[in-house]
C-alpha cells in the first residue's frame, strides 16, 4: 500500500499527539518537517520513498516528484581520488552479483621503468587492453582501478570475470601487454602484470579503500606532480549492478531506515568501530551487509511486526 501522505494523527508514533502546550522532548524540525524523538512527522506533499537492493546493498532513496536523480553534472578537474569517488567504488562494486558471474580474475598491470605521465596516454593503453581482450575472449566483464607507484609510475587494477584457463590467460596478458606499452625490457615482460584467481567476493578488496586500510594506501591516490590529465580513477566493462526498486509509503521507509541503521551499529560494535547516525532532514542512505543478498534481507525485515503493521 502506497502512502505517501499520511495523517497527521497516524504520523506519530501509537498514534497519540503530544499534550496541548507540552514540550517536545528531543525534537528537531528539517526543511522537510521531520520531527526527531519519539515521533515521525507526517511526509511531505509530492515526496517519494523507495527501497532500492542490488548484489548485498539496500539503498533508501527519496525525492519529490519531477526531481532529477542527483549527480550527472559536469566533472570538474581531477586532482586524486575523492572521497564520493572512492564510496561510489565500493557501492558498486558491493551491489555486483558476483556469485552469478562465476571465476574471476584479480589482473595488475604495471609500466616498465619509463612510463607515461599523460592520464590522456596512459587510458589509451588500458583500452587498447580492453579492446585487445574482447578480441581474445570475445567479450570482457570487468572493474578497472587506476593507482600510482611510489616511483610514480600509474599501474592498474581489474577484477575480470574470465572461466577459462588461467595459465594460458596470464602468458597471454603478460604478452599483450608488453606489446600494448611497447616495453622492451625483458624484465618487464616476466614480471610487469600478475593474473590471480580471486578467492573471495571482490567488494572486500575494493572495501579497503574504504576502510582502516584506506589511509596505508593513500599515498597510491594522489596524482604525482607532473602527471597530466588523470581522469577517471575507476570504471566499469560490461557490468552494470541490477537495481530492483520498489515504491513505499512513508512510514515504512523511516522504520526501515531504522532498523538498517540498527543492524549497522551491532555489526559496529562487533567490530569494535563506531557508526554516527546522521540527524537532521529526512535523507537517503545505503547500507552494505557482507554475505547477505540485500533482497532476502529487506523481505526479512518487512516480515517484522512493526513494518507489517505499517503495510496492513
Amino acid at each position: 500500500m502506497v502512502d505517501l501522505l499520511p495523517s497527521v494523527a497516524e504520523s506519530f508514533a501509537g498514534g497519540v499527539l503530544p499534550p496541548r502546550g507540552a514540550p517536545w522532548p528531543e525534537a528537531s524540525f528539517g526543511p522537510e518537517g521531520l520531527i526527531r524523538g519519539p515521533w515521525v512527522a507526517p511526509a511531505v506533499r509530492g515526496r517519494s520513498y523507495t527501497v532500492a537492493t542490488a548484489g548485498q546493498v539496500v539503498e533508501l532513496r527519496t525525492r519529490f516528484f519531477g526531481e532529477s536523480a542527483p549527480g550527472g553534472g559536469a566533472r570538474g578537474c581531477v586532482h586524486g581520488f575523492s572521497d564520493k569517488s572512492r564510496r561510489r567504488l565500493f557501492r558498486t562494486c558491493s551491489a555486483l552479483p558476483w556469485e552469478v558471474f562465476g571465476q574471476s580474475l584479480f589482473v595488475t598491470l604495471t609500466y616498465p621503468k619509463r612510463f607515461p605521465v599523460d592520464g590522456r596516454q596512459v587510458k589509451r593503453n588500458l583500452h587498447a587492453f580492453r579492446s585487445a581482450w574482447v578480441r581474445q575472449y570475445g567479450s570482457v566483464q570487468a572493474v578497472w582501478k587506476l593507482e600510482f607507484q611510489r616511483r610514480g609510475a600509474p599501474h592498474f587494477h581489474l577484477a575480470v570475470v574470465m572461466n577459462g584457463d588461467v595459465a594460458e590467460c596470464r602468458r597471454w596478458v603478460s604478452q599483450t601487454w608488453f606489446r600494448i606499452v611497447s616495453s622492451g625490457d625483458a624484465r618487464h615482460l616476466r614480471a610487469g602484470t600478475q593474473v590471480q584467481v580471486a578467492r573471495s567476493n571482490l567488494a572486500a578488496y575494493f572495501a579497503g579503500y574504504v576502510g582502516s586500510h584506506a589511509k596505508s594506501k593513500a599515498y597510491q591516490h594522489r596524482v604525482p606532480e607532473g602527471f597530466e590529465e588523470v581522469g577517471r580513477f575507476w570504471g566499469l566493462w560490461g557490468m552494470r549492478p541490477q537495481w530492483s526498486v520498489e515504491l513505499v509509503g512513508a512510514r515504512e521507509w523511516i522504520e526501515l531506515r531504522r532498523m538498517l541503521y540498527s543492524l549497522g551499529r551491532s555489526k559496529a560494535r562487533a567490530e569494535g568501530r563506531c557508526v554516527r547516525r546522521r540527524r537532521g532532514r529526512v535523507q537517503g542512505e545505503w547500507h552494505r551487509y557482507d554475505g547477505v543478498s540485500a533482497t532476502l534481507l529487506i523481505a526479512q525485515l518487512r516480515r517484522a511486526p512493526g513494518v507489517a503493521v505499517l503495510r496492513s
